[in-house]
């Protein structure tokens, strides 16, 4: 299932969920997930560094050091975009470069997201192929799983977790996998 988002999101008050967004030239990765973590917590106060330390789990999935909650990252492009949840999350942020819609979706996807990116016009084939694409891999970043052998055996377009997209500036593509959405209210 697929749902348009707007960027700073919860995904359910139970659940909850802060997606940051930045320009590269802007704020730097420390100072955006600092942002994000007091959105997370209602927290205003300073927060140590060792607390927002970001280490790689055995399946190279980043994690907090010491921050109780469950991180992803992605950047492409000019942006940098992080999403911090209490329940599993994933997160991937691409920048459009010309692609062989048709071929990559044919090796990669689903029979099912295939045929959801051949059903349009060329230009409208590459922004279902990316929407695709980064769906994808905000589920197996969430998962923990990565891009395997098992990347086309599954459909994001029927996963019981729903697949969110953030609509961007022209030229780019973010998708957020979780649970159920609610605005933010910052």
């Amino acid at each position: 299932m697929l749902i348009p988002l707007t960027p700073h999101t919860y995904f359910t008050q139970e659940n909850r969920t802060v997606i940051e967004l930045a320009r590269a030239e802007g704020l730097d990765r420390q100072a955006l997930t600092a942002r994000a973590v007091r959105h997370f917590d209602n927290y205003s106060g300073c927060i140590p560094d060792e607390t927002l330390r970001i280490i790689k789990t055995v399946t190279g999935k980043p994690e907090f050091a010491s921050y109780p909650a469950h991180l992803s990252i992605s950047h492409s492009g000019d942006y940098f975009a992080l999403a911090i949840s209490s329940r599993p999350v994933g997160i991937d942020l691409q920048e459009h470069r010309p692609v062989e819609a048709e071929k990559l979706a044919h090796r990669f996807f689903h029979p099912e997201e295939e045929a959801y990116v051949l059903a349009c016009g060329e230009f409208d084939k590459v922004l279902r192929f990316y929407r695709i694409w980064t769906a994808k891999e905000a589920y197996v970043k969430m998962t923990g799983t990565g891009i395997d052998g098992q990347f086309s055996k599954f459909s994001v377009l029927s996963l019981p977790q729903p697949i969110s997209w953030i609509h961007m500036e022209e030229g780019y593509t973010l998708s957020v996998c979780g649970n159920t959405l609610l605005p933010l209210l910052f």
